[in-house]
């Protein structure tokens, strides 16, 4: 379970409160923790028993799943990018970006058109070369 609190809630508290585990503060995310529950299923009874307390912000049960490594491309201005994954660049918070590499793996975008009104498109850049179709 990712729970939201307000500061000056103790995340320890409200997690024993409902029967829950803390398994720590999400370091990306200021004011998120992690909290672990026992029984299947009991993340969905936890979200709807904490939403109510005082302090919880926000609750969003997290359902097991497996993870994968995440594809990030070869592009060698894929950094200048932030919005694709940023990670600091330019002093700036880390996390803040379009969340888009976990989906990179299973999507190529094949078949698929996109039209662009724009003055400033850079048709001759080596990414876009092969893939233009001026209409």
């Amino acid at each position: 379970m990712a729970v939201q609190i307000a500061s000056g809630t103790d995340p320890a508290a409200l997690a024993a409160a409902s029967g829950a585990r803390v398994l720590g503060a999400v370091p990306f995310a200021p004011g998120w923790y992690l909290l672990e529950v026992s029984e299947p299923g009991g993340a969905l009874i936890l979200a709807e028993a904490l939403r109510p307390h005082r302090g919880v912000l926000a609750v969003e049960p997290q359902l097991a799943r497996q993870l994968q490594k995440k594809f990030v491309p070869n592009d060698p201005l894929f950094t200048n990018q932030w919005h694709l994954l940023h990670t600091g660049q330019n002093g700036a918070t880390p996390g803040l970006n379009l969340h888009l590499t976990n989906v990179w793996t299973t999507y190529r975008g094949e078949g698929i058109r996109i039209a662009v009104v724009d003055d400033g498109l850079q048709w001759t850049h080596p990414d876009l070369t092969h893939r233009y179709e001026a209409t």
